[in-house]
């Protein structure tokens, strides 16, 4: 009968010592001490594996401190502990792989956002617009631009196409079959 109560005993002072460092590291997040939050998260993940939500929490906290890399990694963990919370974890995973310069492997996931959660479909189009543009997709970039633009309160969209739009002009050469029209005709006065 002692060994149940000894088992017992110990799994409580483990759940009270997890809820005291989770408890620290949100104290750090909210300090924003990120590199030490994040040093707290790490062992708590080696701790309780699989935890889709301490998952998710700490590749918030990764993304905060510009580590997108890891924040990715994270995220990727939650969807493989978790995959029924796919889509409350694609779009902030599509936007790590995005600001770690990774927009090879965005673009899709923009895409899947885009087309399966109607909720964040603006969000997801501008992330896919801004990565298209990044991996030099500068024609697809510009059609999501301006189907996002289409909506008049959109400025980020209009701002994003204006971008665009200028890059082609500066960039434009006597060669290239996508030059605007304006272009053309500057040369030929």
């Amino acid at each position: 009968m002692i060994k149940p109560l000894f088992l017992l005993a110990a799994l409580s002072l483990s759940i009270s010592t997890f809820a005291a460092d989770l408890n620290q590291a949100r104290m750090l997040v909210d300090q924003k001490h990120y590199a030490e939050a994040i040093a707290v998260y790490e062992v708590l993940l080696t701790e309780q594996t699989g935890q889709a939500d301490l998952l998710i929490e700490a590749a918030r906290v990764n993304a905060w401190a510009d580590r997108h890399p890891a924040a990715a990694e994270l995220y990727r963990q939650a969807i493989a502990a978790a995959p029924q919370r796919r889509y409350d974890v694609l779009l902030p995973l599509a936007w790590q792989l995005a600001w770690g310069g990774r927009h090879d492997e965005a673009i899709p996931l923009f895409r899947e956002v885009a087309q399966q959660v109607p909720a964040q479909k603006t969000e997801a189009l501008h992330g896919l617009a801004e990565s298209l543009a990044a991996s030099k997709q500068l024609l697809p970039a510009l059609d999501v631009y301006r189907a996002l633009a289409a909506d008049p309160p959109d400025l980020k969209a209009r701002k994003g196409e204006a971008r665009i739009l200028l890059w082609r002009e500066r960039h434009a050469s006597p060669l290239c079959a996508s030059w605007s029209l304006g272009w053309v005709s500057r040369i030929a006065r």
